[in-house]
């Protein structure tokens, strides 16, 4: 499978809004849910405007909100062993 830039960028952009919104509201959780539901917005708009969505992009961008998600996981100190005991 070849990898796309269009993905790659939705992984980006998915990632770094994860990133940006938590450094304003200080919310892991709400910021991963605003970035979902940000690109699930673009996708409907795509929809809507006639252009192609795709479920590939849905992907692209769940996939940078986990490692976002990780990342800041390790950042800010959260054990992610206490949370399955």
């Amino acid at each position: 499978m070849k990898l796309e830039k269009d993905k790659v960028y939705h992984f980006l952009v998915s990632m770094f809004l994860v990133f940006g919104i938590y450094s304003i509201i200080r919310n892991l959780w709400l910021s991963v849910v605003i970035a979902f539901l940000i690109g699930l917005g673009k996708e409907i708009k795509d929809k809507i405007d006639g252009r192609t969505d795709c479920l590939e992009d849905m992907v692209a961008n769940l996939l940078g909100i986990i490692v976002a998600q990780v990342v800041m996981w390790e950042i800010i100190g959260y054990n992610i062993i206490r949370m399955i005991k």
